[in-house]
């Protein structure tokens, strides 16, 4: 495995964990598993998904920015 391959994976699990803790930081995730709610859990795991690509989205507009890429 390239040096590239495992920043790749680092920076994803990095940027998953960051979206967690953002997440239970609020009010309504802060107690996520108990009591147990489908619905909860399910809301829970949608929103890391889109707060996780929309780091991405950051991170890659900084990225494209930053080399002086703009389409």
């Amino acid at each position: 495995m390239d040096i590239h391959d495992t920043l790749v994976y680092v920076s994803m699990i990095l940027t998953v964990g960051i979206s967690m803790i953002i997440l239970t930081s609020n009010e309504k995730f802060i107690n996520i598993f108990f009591p147990f709610k489908f619905v909860n859990f399910l809301e829970y795991l949608v929103s890391i998904f889109f707060l996780t690509i929309f780091q991405w989205a950051v991170g890659g507009t900084i990225y494209f920015i930053y080399k002086g890429i703009i389409l």
